[in-house]
């Protein structure tokens, strides 16, 4: 059975220097050509990026959440909404290894678009789409138009790479755009709050985050909200060795308390 494993946060000296890390990084995305020429491969996928997009060239926590998605969690034909798809490399691996359905919603339409190209140039297909939403709000409309069909719009696993960073005034300038900002948590509040309308019975909501996050917050978010916390898949990558800048990913299941307590009587 799955345990309930310790965070890892680190000193204001490391984070120091991962905000010095993630300056250069960004520096390096930023000159990505918007015109859809500049491509990478991952894997057996030829991703094209965007200067406006978050880049899983030079952001190694896509490739992984990816990874761990396609090849250990989801599943052949069950059903997989990406929140903040960026440049669609996880949607896309889903779709690709798991043979998922997949649907994802990001509020950056030059998001949206990439992630379009992506699935084209890699013959795959999202079942569900990918529409430009402020977080479910687009799939609720269209929830509303059919209601007729009770089960639409319902998936059994909702993903978000959400923006780690919680506090503007705490950060550079690099980490207070909405890729990585969310000041005050309040979207990570709206995001597990509102998935309820949006998971089917036996659904799972998960989390990608960092070391880098506010983990205490995370917590406190979800206890507040009556959800314990399950840590899923825990794994770290180097972004510089130089310096010797690593990020401990982890990706979070959300549980509500009555559920969880039946799943420990369980065991």
């Amino acid at each position: 059975m799955m345990e309930e494993i310790e965070f890892y946060e680190m000193s204001k000296i490391e984070k120091d220097i991962w905000q010095i890390e993630q300056k250069r990084l960004f520096e390096l995305m930023y000159k990505i050509k918007s015109d859809g020429s500049d491509t990478t491969p991952i894997g057996d996928l030829n991703i094209t990026l965007h200067p406006n997009v978050f880049s899983p060239l030079h952001f190694p926590e896509t490739k992984w959440f990816a990874k761990q998605l396609s090849e250990t969690i989801v599943k052949s034909g069950e059903s997989f909404l990406e929140v903040g798809v960026g440049s669609g490399l996880i949607s896309l691996s889903v779709s690709k290894y798991s043979k998922a359905n997949v649907t994802g919603v990001d509020i950056n339409q030059d998001a949206v678009n990439i992630t379009l190209t992506n699935f084209k140039n890699n013959n795959e297909i999202p079942f569900g789409g990918i529409h430009k939403s402020d977080l479910y709000n687009t799939l609720l409309e269209q929830q509303q138009q059919q209601q007729q069909q009770p089960n639409f719009n319902k998936f059994k696993f909702i993903f978000w790479n959400h923006p780690w960073q919680q506090f503007k005034n705490s950060i550079i300038n690099e980490l207070q755009s909405e890729k990585t900002l969310d000041n005050g948590y309040v979207l990570l509040r709206r995001y597990i709050e509102e998935s309820k309308d949006f998971l089917t019975p036996d659904g799972s909501l998960l989390l990608g985050t960092c070391n880098f996050a506010n983990i205490n917050s995370i917590k406190k978010i979800a206890n507040d909200l009556d959800y314990d916390i399950i840590v899923l898949r825990k794994g770290e990558e180097s972004l510089n060795l130089l310096n010797n800048v690593t990020e401990i990913y982890y990706i979070l299941k959300f549980v509500k308390k009555t559920q969880n307590s039946i799943l420990q009587i369980q065991r």
